[in-house]
């Protein structure tokens, strides 16, 4: 369950998407969430933190930044990750090509 469920107060209605309110002006369920997604995604393609303030309550904008900082951080691990690999890929092609030359060297030396 969700902690910052906006429930308890209605929400204001020129910042919250319509499909996302009930009737009465409070979130359907499980759509506050997935509008601090939204905010959070819209940060994430072009920086804008201005985005945070479409959200009602500081609870909201507090879990949009978190995710952009989790989705920030998964983001530079795979880049690590990937560099890794490829400085790994680089010197297993080196390794191979010294030996392949040491060889070939060897065999011509006979």
């Amino acid at each position: 369950m969700s902690d910052t469920k906006n429930t308890q107060t209605k929400t204001p209605a020129s910042k919250v998407p319509a499909e996302y309110l009930q009737p009465n002006g409070k979130y359907k369920p499980g759509h506050d969430a997935k509008h601090a997604g939204v905010v959070a995604r819209r940060v994430m393609e072009d920086g804008k933190t201005s985005h945070f303030n479409e959200l009602p309550s500081e609870k909201l904008k507090a879990k949009a930044l978190n995710l952009v900082n989790l989705w920030t951080a998964k983001e530079e691990a795979k880049q690590a990750a990937a560099a890794e690999r490829d400085a790994k890929r680089e010197a297993k092609a080196l390794a191979d090509a010294e030996a392949k030359a040491a060889k070939a060297e060897a065999k011509s030396s006979k």
